[in-house]
């Protein structure tokens, strides 16, 4: 999403290695105290209120990919609540993979597994409460990113500089099927922009942070994520990149304004309101499309005063950013491409979850919940939609409703009012077919009342859907 943990750059102690894997890394800034123990695990304490292991270097059975998915299926017993499992990779070989979770006592926890040159390096960070996790988390993501593993002989004790990590996503895909820059696409790789005066530049992971004047580091500043190419709906991968992860929710949202761009393309701007850990922010996102290539900038400060102050200095700085060519070059398709998710944008539902092969959104009012399926071939539509109703476990022939929508396209839909299994009750399910291509929708409801009082603003949303 949009909130990262900001940190300066600073320097990186390389310790001394013998014959037995070592680990050089960047301790922590600020008041720390550390401890290392005749394992070779390293304890950086803040008081009574965070801590931070470091955990010796061990040979890695398996690489991070796998190491995820193990993860995945069986998250650690002593952390509750865990989130998501999380993959990022920097071109030097390295790889991090990431858990949030509750320890006892319900303290927030993280968990950073790092691979390197056949090792894993486990670190931690456990803090008192979501604000002390919060006020840790910066100094905890530097020594993370700055870990490297050393092998055999090492040349004598140095201390070097740190220009900070640079980590993407594994494997990242743009919404819509449209595939990322590169596995390790960065903002500098992907994009142009000159740095406003007096603002300072720190790239974390494959970000940058651009912090503004007279503020502390994260406290007022500009985040540019690295252009991605997108060859589905443009409003759809804006939603998508909204949605909050572990640890952040999205108090308000303001209207979702389309714009043309100044070059050409559509850009999408929206103000948000968040909450990450207990501490409150005003954002502004930004995000623009042009050509083939999309790319997301937000404006974040810890006041509404704040964000109008520096919204200037942000405007002249998105009119100076520019995409990389080669990566905006591709033609855009024109509507929503097989593979992609149709764009519900302009209805009013809230996109609250995604994965690969299907979406779920909220109605604006009600206590519906409709899930959308990515684009493929049309077919036969009568029987891709008993197909699927099969699939969801209803067996009885009922009578498919038809309606033909403003653009020419042609939905079938049936309500099924008992439910076989845990699908909420009643559930409609509609096919929708147009220029070769399908779509399915899958609306489910608490009981009968509430789904007809979804089903116009649901007919709505059909009529907004573009193949």
């Amino acid at each position: 999403m949009l909130r990262l943990a900001a940190f300066a750059a600073c320097l990186m102690l390389v310790l001394p290695a013998g014959a037995a894997p070592k680990v050089s890394f960047q301790p922590p800034a600020g008041k720390w105290r550390a401890s290392t123990d005749g394992a070779g695990n390293t304890t950086f304490h803040l008081k009574k209120k965070a801590h931070i292991v470091l955990h010796a270097p061990e040979p890695s059975p398996e690489d991070a990919a796998a190491f995820k998915q193990g993860l995945e299926q069986s998250p650690p017993a002593d952390l509750s609540n865990p989130g998501e499992v999380q993959l990022f990779t920097s071109p030097d070989g390295r790889a991090v993979v990431a858990l949030d979770g509750t320890a006892e006592e319900a303290q927030p926890t993280r968990r950073c597994w790092v691979f390197h040159r056949g090792q894993r390096v486990l670190v931690e960070l456990t803090a008192r409460d979501d604000a002390e996790f919060k006020r840790a988390e910066a100094g905890f993501m530097g020594v993370v990113a700055s870990i490297k593993v050393v092998l055999g002989p090492a040349a004598t004790p140095q201390i070097t500089a740190s220009q900070g990590p640079d980590f993407s996503p594994a494997g990242a895909t743009g919404v819509g099927s449209g595939p990322a820059a590169s596995a390790a696409s960065t903002v500098a790789s992907t994009l142009h922009f000159a740095v406003p005066t007096g603002w300072t530049r720190t790239d974390v992971a494959n970000a940058v942070w651009l912090s503004a004047p007279g503020t502390a580091a994260g406290t007022t500043y500009v985040l540019l994520t690295p252009a991605e190419r997108l060859s589905g709906d443009f409003g759809a991968w804006f939603q998508h990149r909204l949605v909050p992860p572990p640890g952040m929710e999205i108090l308000s949202r303001g209207e979702v304004q389309h714009v043309a761009g100044p070059r050409g393309g559509e850009v999408i701007r929206q103000r948000l309101t968040v909450r990450v850990r207990g501490e409150k922010h005003e954002q502004l996102a930004v995000a623009e499309h042009r050509g083939a290539a999309a790319v997301l900038v937000a404006l974040d400060a810890p006041s509404p005063e704040e964000l109008t102050a520096h919204q200037p200095v942000f405007r002249a700085l998105l009119a100076g950013l520019a995409i990389d060519p080669a990566l905006a070059a591709v033609a855009p398709s024109s509507g929503a491409a097989v593979g992609a998710f149709p764009s519900l944008d302009g209805a009013g539902w809230s996109l609250t979850r995604s994965n690969p092969t299907w979406r779920s959104y909220r109605p604006p009012t009600g206590a519906c919940t409709l899930a959308v399926s990515q684009v493929t071939p049309a077919r036969d539509a009568l029987d891709s939609l008993n197909t699927m109703r099969r699939s969801m476990g209803f067996t009885e022939a009922i009578r498919a409703e038809s309606m033909a929508l403003p653009g020419g396209a042609q939905v079938l839909r049936v309500v099924d009012p008992d439910s076989p299994n845990s699908f909420s009750n009643p559930v409609e399910t509609a096919v929708l077919s147009s220029n070769g291509k399908q779509v399915f929708f899958v609306l489910r409801a608490p009981n009968p009342s509430a789904l007809r009082a979804t089903q116009r603003e649901f007919e709505r949303l059909l009529g907004l859907v573009h193949l």
